[in-house]
């Protein structure tokens, strides 16, 4: 599990409470914006995840609407945002899920049961070097008609800050479409978090690492926890909250590259746990290393961690590991090889971590 999270700066949150396609960029939602999407996502290191909130999916015709707290008022509700119309809040966030209390009803009521128009929900872009986001309304594509997403590609795509704080949010995996774990292990996870965090939770969309699940990912920092369940999900979760993230959950943090991630969790798992988004690690030139480089192989580099307050400046030997073939998935159909890396202090103490069943 360790320096797993998928290396990504900035993140497209997209509403969508119906199901969801077994891949996001190919859903009929947004079509007319796929090609648009998949060139920024490779061009700015993104990721577009659908999400909702936790809960029994709507069905038929009012399955655009989605259960009590799902709207998208909910969702950008940390952005503070203003689309022009005098959005107001209903119940969003109450974890009710039989009535339509807490959808947008610009100039209307608190709580009118349903989205301006069919089909109508909210994005947030999310920047996490910045620590900044965005958030609008967009229009799913219906029939002949595409996708509306003008103004969220042009946030997805722009330079710089956006243009407020960005809030936290918690979002669990639980595409079942993608693989059936992330479902049978994330929804519980999502609901336990729902009991205490209800306007933080949100159940997204494929995240990478489904022998990991249940997938964590905590914005706007990008820390990946894995391996929780409904009985450690809100302990881990306070514990990251505090600035105290747990190594043994930690997959890595996903502005920082493998590995740093993997140098960053032995680092806490050394000397003890600390917000991994705050620590900087950059690799050492051979040249500028220290003596215990000099018997570097090729599939090793040494990290210089940074910032933690029980060790300032820490060497670490990290080494890149190709793991055999294997089924990767619940229900993968073909073995695939896969990479992660260990770590240990660069003294020659072997502090690694112990090995993850699921990576042998």
């Amino acid at each position: 599990m360790i320096a797993s999270a998928p290396p990504t700066q900035r993140w497209l949150l997209l509403e969508v409470p119906a199901a969801w396609s077994e891949k996001v960029l190919n859903s009929r939602d947004i079509r007319g914006a796929r090609e648009t999407l998949a060139g920024i996502v490779e061009r700015r290191h993104g990721r577009v995840l659908f999400v909702r909130r936790p809960g029994r999916r709507p069905t038929g015709a009012n399955a655009s609407e989605g259960p009590a707290g799902t709207v998208g008022v909910d969702l950008a509700s940390g952005s503070r945002m203003s689309t022009g119309a005098n959005v107001r809040e209903g119940t969003a966030g109450t974890g009710t899920l039989d009535g339509p209390s807490g959808a947008i009803a610009p100039d209307g009521p608190a709580g009118a049961g349903h989205a301006t128009e069919a089909g109508e929900r909210t994005w947030v872009v999310v920047d996490a070097a910045t620590g900044t986001e965005s958030a609008g309304h967009w229009t799913s594509a219906d029939g002949s008609r595409p996708a509306d997403l003008k103004d969220a590609i042009a946030a997805f795509d722009s330079d710089g800050p956006l243009a407020l704080p960005a809030t936290t949010r918690l979002l669990v995996c639980t595409h079942g479409t993608h693989d059936q774990c992330c479902a049978v292990r994330g929804r519980p996870v999502a609901a336990a978090l729902a009991t205490e965090w209800p306007e933080l939770v949100w159940e997204c969309s494929h995240l990478g690492g489904d022998r990991f699940s249940g997938n964590l990912i905590v914005l706007p920092t990008g820390t990946y926890l894995g391996h929780l369940d409904a009985a450690s999900a809100n302990a881990v979760a306070r514990e990251e909250l505090a600035g105290r993230t747990p190594p043994e959950h930690l997959r890595g943090v996903a502005t920082q590259s493998p590995v740093v991630q993997a140098a960053v969790t032995e680092v806490l798992r050394v000397f003890g746990p600390y917000a991994a988004h705050l620590l900087r690690g950059r690799v050492v030139p051979p040249a500028a290393s220290a003596p215990s480089t000099d018997n570097l192989a090729s599939d090793e580099v040494e990290v210089l961690v940074t910032g933690h307050p029980r060790a300032e400046r820490v060497r670490v030997r990290v080494t890149r590991v190709v793991l055999p073939p294997a089924r990767r998935a619940c229900l993968a159909d073909i073995e695939k090889v896969a990479i992660t890396h260990t770590a240990m202090l660069a003294d020659g103490t072997d502090n690694s971590l112990p090995t993850d069943p699921l990576e042998r």
